[in-house]
């Protein structure tokens, strides 16, 4: 908030890195709503894969399908939110050296790799087991399954 006071009584207006900044903390809080609706899952997962469960609850498939779903969408909010704050740094150091030609060309560099490096991080999200119901899960992830037959 004290961001945005200075930004507004010092320059009158927000800029584009103060948006995205705003927007970085949006999903931050849109994934700490996703764990906080996801709460039993996770817990539910932690207990399965440290050993602790000896008693299964009946519904576990769809149990361990909402976790996975949770897992796909926390990635994609947790991406997405930290190329924010990424891109913010970026768009405020643009202000710095606009009029200086080497700047700009280091700027739109970094630009185009920013935004692939974020293309490769969603795209290595392993949609297939997380995305899935949870017999096609097991399947997909299954040791037995070799890389040529995903």
């Amino acid at each position: 908030m004290f961001r945005v006071y200075v930004r507004i009584k010092v320059f009158r207006k927000l800029s584009t890195d103060d948006y995205l900044v705003f927007l970085a903390w949006l999903l931050a809080l849109v994934n700490a709503a996703i764990w906080q609706a996801r709460a039993k899952q996770l817990y539910l997962g932690i207990s399965l894969s440290s050993g602790h469960t000896r008693v299964f609850p009946l519904d576990l498939p769809d149990q361990i399908e909402k976790f996975l779903h949770a897992i796909l969408a926390a990635y994609l909010v947790q991406y997405t939110a930290l190329w924010c704050v990424k891109l913010s740094f970026l768009f405020f150091f643009r202000g710095l050296g606009r009029n200086i030609r080497v700047q700009r060309i280091i700027w739109w560099s970094t630009l185009a790799f920013l935004i692939s490096s974020y293309a490769v991080c969603i795209g290595t999200v392993d949609y297939r087991c997380l995305a899935a119901g949870f017999t096609q899960s097991i399947s997909t992830s299954s040791p037995s399954s070799s890389w040529g037959e995903r």
